[in-house]
């Protein structure tokens, strides 16, 4: 197998191979490129898989598989340029002008492929639209292992609309789109985050036998669904409000940002609001404290104390100009919606 491509475009494509392949094995920390009409680059650590095509000049057609991340740094190193990878029986030669590299390579026959997935269910949309709602909503899924369903984001699509939804029990971020087709399935967070940074026109999700597949144009990436049951999320949504505000999206989040700095994070802010202005205050005691007003638009009043972090995370999460912040009062939680996106923050106790 002889291949050559440009060298920005195979250190991207090996880059993100090297986000699959990892493992006990030593099969799984490798690529699998292929040579036919382009070079094809596959990666798996048998929970997740990842397939790209890209354009290449063949010289000759064939397979090769290489260390993954070996190659990935020798690709790197090199200048830029066309960049060539040559396989033979054990080894594989990677050059670029006068330099060259001399890497080993593996059985192919070890590598074992993609999973099949069959289209069971299936949902097709723009991929800005899709890593949009994925990406917004993936930091508000739990890192705690304690209950994995909860370490994914919910994709699901019915009557025209798809949904991203993420939380970990204590905030909840919804994100939705318009979209045909009927889908449902829980996607580990970090491979939801890590596809919705990729760059593509088209995507088509598909569900089967506790697999999901993501198309993104020509690229294919699997992986295995995290099962069990869903919390009922549109229940944290209260009802019977007690007043709301409306702000321009840089007023509040320019306001939470500077209450997250200077060591606050770790205390939660207080917020209120009334007659069309909102305070934004931290008591941080040894560490300090800070206080600021925003103009608003407000109905009815709020107060409540909440992580400063949490709060703008969720105004963060919102793709419009305009965010609403929504009370329900005493202990109840606190919603913000903004643009495509509607999240959940829990109150705390406060403090003193």
């Amino acid at each position: 197998m002889i291949v050559t491509m440009p060298k920005s475009e195979l250190q991207d494509v090996l880059g993100t191979m090297c986000r699959y392949a990892n493992g006990a094995a030593a099969y799984l920390g490798c690529v699998l490129v292929e040579a036919g009409e382009g070079a094809t680059f596959e990666a798996t650590n048998l929970n997740e898989s990842a397939r790209c095509s890209r354009r290449a000049f063949v010289d000759e057609p064939g397979r090769c598989m290489i260390p993954a991340k070996a190659a990935s740094d020798i690709v790197k190193s090199l200048p830029d340029g066309a960049v060539t990878i040559e396989g033979t029986a054990g080894r594989a030669r990677i050059s670029c002008g006068s330099a060259s590299f001399s890497i080993p390579a593996m059985d192919q026959d070890d590598f074992p492929g993609l999973p099949r997935v069959d289209e069971d269910q299936s949902v097709e949309m723009p991929f800005a639209e899709f890593a949009s709602m994925v990406g917004t909503v993936a930091c508000f899924a739990s890192k705690n292992d304690s209950r994995p369903i909860m370490q994914g984001v919910l994709v699901e699509a019915s009557g025209g609309t798809v949904r991203a939804v993420a939380t970990d029990s204590y905030r909840l971020a919804c994100a939705e789109r318009d979209g045909g087709g009927e889908f449902r399935a829980v996607l580990p967070a970090r491979f939801a985050k890590s596809v919705s940074s990729l760059k593509a026109s088209e995507c088509r999700l598909s569900a089967s036998s506790g697999q999901v597949s993501v198309r993104a144009d020509g690229d294919v990436f699997v992986t295995r669904s995290i099962e069990g049951e869903y919390p009922a999320w549109e229940r944290m949504f209260p009802e019977l409000r007690a007043g709301i505000a409306e702000f321009g999206a840089s007023d509040i989040s320019s306001a939470l940002r500077r209450a997250v700095v200077a060591g606050m994070s770790k205390h939660p802010c207080d917020i209120a609001f009334s007659g069309g202005e909102c305070s934004v205050k931290v008591s941080g005691g040894e560490d300090g404290s800070m206080e600021e007003s925003v103009l608003c638009r407000t109905d009815g009043i709020g107060e409540f104390c909440a992580n400063s972090s949490y709060m703008l995370e969720a105004v963060a999460a919102c793709d419009g100009d305009v965010v609403e912040i929504e009370h329900f009062g005493a202990g109840k939680p606190i919603v913000v919606r903004g643009g495509s996106c509607r999240s959940v923050v829990m109150p705390v106790r406060k403090q003193g």
